[in-house]
C-alpha cells in the first residue's frame, strides 16, 4: 500500500494540487491523514479515479513504481530520524520531571518528618504542663502560703 502526499499523487496523476484537493472534497477521491496532520492518497485510489497507464514524464524520464518506492523508503527515513529525535527529546523531558517528582516527594517527606518531629515535642510539653499543674495542685493544700 504506497501512500503518496498531495503534491506526490498531482505529479503522478498530472492533475494540479488544487484539482485533488477538489476531488477530495467532492468525494470523487479519498484520502487519508497521517500522524503529523498530512493528507495522504493511495496509489491504487489514485489509479482508481485517473487513468494511470500514461504517467507523467519528468526530465524525459517516466517515473516508475521502483521510484515511488524509492521516494517513499527515502522519506520514510527522514521521517524516523525526526522521531527519533523527538523521542530523544521527549525521553530528556520525562527524565528531568522525573527527577523533580524525586526532589519534591524528597522535600515533603522531610517537612513531614519535621512536623511530626514538632508534634511530638508539643505532646511531650503539654504532658510535662499537665503533670506540673496537677502536682502543684495536689501539693497547694500542703504549702503553707497564707491562702484560707
Amino acid at each position: 500500500m504506497t501512500q503518496l502526499t498531495i503534491l506526490q499523487a498531482s505529479k503522478i496523476a498530472n492533475k494540479s494540487v488544487v484539482t485533488l484537493y477538489r476531488h477530495i472534497k467532492d468525494g470523487k477521491l479519498s484520502c487519508s491523514i497521517n500522524k503529523d496532520g498530512t493528507k495522504m492518497i493511495d496509489l491504487s485510489e489514485l489509479s482508481r479515479v485517473y487513468d494511470l497507464t500514461q504517467l507523467p514524464e519528468s526530465n524525459n524520464e517516466k517515473i516508475t513504481m521502483k521510484q515511488l518506492d524509492t521516494t517513499e523508503i527515502d522519506n520514510m527515513k527522514v521521517q524516523i530520524v525526526q522521531l527519533q529525535e523527538i523521542i530523544k527529546s521527549k525521553d530528556l523531558l520525562l527524565d528531568e520531571k522525573e527527577k523533580r517528582i524525586e526532589l519534591i516527594t524528597h522535600t515533603i517527606q522531610k517537612e513531614e518528618n519535621k512536623v511530626k518531629s514538632n508534634i511530638k515535642m508539643y505532646v511531650v510539653i503539654a504532658i510535662v504542663i499537665t503533670t506540673l499543674a496537677v502536682n502543684l495542685a495536689w501539693f497547694m493544700p500542703n504549702l503553707n502560703i497564707g491562702i484560707k
